[in-house]
């Protein structure tokens, strides 16, 4: 019985079982550092910003427009006097064809004049739809690490977290191919919800790799 427990294939097994359900630290802070990245930028209103500086009598004018995914901010100053709005995205394309149709527009009149707002709405929607499923992707690479210290292996966990930063990253492109063309330049937002996809893709690459080794 003595020699048996001591033997090498008990003793392997033993130590093999506890590096599986250890927890892989390097990816589960990376996935962690994901989460946070793209929840903020995801809920954030910087996703594309234009700003615009004049003089009039002297007194120096500036205009500064900060897009989120379903929201828009606009601070418009005159000299030290500043005023801010703020818009829904979603409202303010509803807002538009209600009062086209009221007007009296036609289909091509309403597309005119509403076209950019309900495009720039649509991208924002389509981008929150993405970021929130590679998010929810992202929950799930934490929750595996977790089961995996009780012995619980999730199918395919390795591959989550690259799902969930290819998810986000379709999200990113739809919202800039559908956003109408402009001026604007991507925001600390949009740079902050590339940064986690970045640091996601990087933890499925390490699990993979790790992955392939352990067997």
């Amino acid at each position: 019985m003595t020699d048996s427990v001591i033997g090498g294939d008990v003793s392997t097994t033993n130590i093999h079982i506890t590096q599986n359900n250890g927890i892989q630290w390097p990816s589960f802070a990376l996935v962690t550092a994901a989460l946070i990245l793209c929840s903020i930028g995801m809920m954030t209103d910087a996703w594309a910003v234009q700003e615009m500086e004049d003089e009039i009598l002297g007194v120096p004018v500036s205009v500064e427009i900060e897009m989120g995914l379903d929201d828009i901010t606009t601070t418009s100053c005159m000299g030290a006097d500043c005023t801010i709005a703020e818009d829904d995205l979603g409202s303010m394309s509803d807002n538009c064809t209600t009062l086209a149709e009221q007007s009296g527009l036609n289909e091509e009149q309403t597309e005119d004049a509403c076209g950019n707002t309900q495009d720039t709405a649509t991208a924002g929607f389509v981008g929150i739809i993405f970021i929130t499923l590679g998010i929810v992707v992202m929950l799930f690479s934490i929750l595996s690490a977790f089961l995996g210290t009780k012995g619980i292996e999730m199918p395919f966990s390795q591959y989550y977290p690259g799902v969930g930063a290819a998810v986000i990253l379709v999200g990113i492109i739809s919202w800039k191919l559908i956003l109408p063309e402009g001026e604007a330049t991507l925001g600390y937002s949009a740079r902050l919800t590339v940064a986690g996809l970045l640091a996601s893709a990087m933890a499925g690459t390490y699990l993979t790799i790790c992955h392939k080794f352990d067997k």
